[in-house]
């Protein structure tokens, strides 16, 4: 009769597989975690490094600024913002200086022969608003009319009326006139600057 020799002792050590590949796992996590670490520490360091320069280099341009500001004389300093005041005001007072002959230029140029004006009003209200009223006589009707549309026609005289037409003795029309002036019209630099222009 054969004899089976069975035995329930292994051969070999037992060694399951799932636990190494869980070990190699763990490994690599830990290494990742390590790198990471390292990575954000000379980061941060760097960070905190280059804080440190720019805290020196600011420091540094702060210190040459105040010896600058040492080196220049204050009497000069001071001579200089005397002057410059100076300038700025001189400045605003050619900006806001006002002169009338270029209005007396445009009425020479846009008044027709055969209308005359006798008297002549220039105001100035304190807003700055330029009123003209002016008197005259003119040959006829048609005269008036085509004076209107003339004013009518210049930016430079604003809302412009004839009233009070009358004929007088010697059968020309008599009138008054008023408009607002344009202030640009008027402005002493702008004046300065068409001249200058037209010299060129």
């Amino acid at each position: 009769m054969a004899e089976f020799k069975t035995s329930f002792i292994p051969k070999k050590p037992i060694s399951p597989s799932g636990a190494g590949q869980a070990q190699k796992g763990i490994n690599l996590v830990l290494f990742v975690s390590i790198v990471i670490f390292f990575a954000s520490a000379l980061i941060a360091g760097g960070v905190f490094l280059f804080g440190v320069f720019l805290d020196r280099q600011e420091q540094g341009l702060t210190s040459s600024i105040e010896r600058a500001r040492e080196a220049i004389e204050p009497e000069l300093v001071s001579s200089l913002s005397r002057i410059d005041a100076r300038i700025k005001a001189v400045k605003n007072i050619l900006d806001n200086h006002r002169t009338v002959s270029p209005l007396f230029d445009l009425l020479e140029q846009i008044t027709l022969q055969s209308v005359s004006f006798e008297s002549f009003q220039y105001i100035v209200e304190s807003e700055g608003k330029i009123n003209l009223l002016l008197s005259g006589t003119a040959r006829n009707y048609s005269s008036i009319a085509l004076q209107s549309v003339l004013f009518g026609e210049d930016r430079s005289i604003e809302n412009p009326i004839f009233s009070n037409l009358q004929l007088n003795n010697q059968g020309n029309v008599k009138f008054n006139f008023s408009a607002n002036v344009n202030q640009r019209l008027t402005l002493y630099r702008n004046a300065v600057l068409g001249a200058v222009t037209q010299s060129f």
